[in-house]
């Protein structure tokens, strides 16, 4: 558990602590990110994983050498929507990272 005053905080406190475990990672091509994204709902809501957590995760990959995918399958609504809503999709997007929808 990392404390903070902010996502931004815990953004640069994630990125810190993760690379106590890069030798966990490095010997894999790629890694299922699986933020809850409940529903269709803003950062400020507190509903889904922050994008910026979202972000640091991914960053982490990406600097390993670890293809990254971000997939998740919302309670209400579809992927695509509460991605976009939530910020997840902007920061996939910023990040070249796949967005997979969870399939029944």
């Amino acid at each position: 558990m990392l404390r903070a005053q902010s996502y931004e905080e815990a953004y640069h406190k994630l990125l810190k602590a993760l690379k106590g475990y890069s030798h966990l990672f490095t010997s894999l091509k790629k890694v299922l990110v699986k933020p809850n994204l409940l529903s269709p709902k803003k950062p400020d809501e507190h509903v889904t994983t922050h994008p910026l957590v979202v972000k640091a995760v991914l960053e982490f990959l990406l600097a390993l050498g670890v293809k990254p995918v971000v997939g998740d399958s919302p309670a209400v609504g579809n992927l695509e929507r509460v991605a976009r809503v939530s910020g997840i999709k902007d920061v996939c997007d910023e990040l070249g990272v796949e967005l997979v929808p969870f399939e029944d």
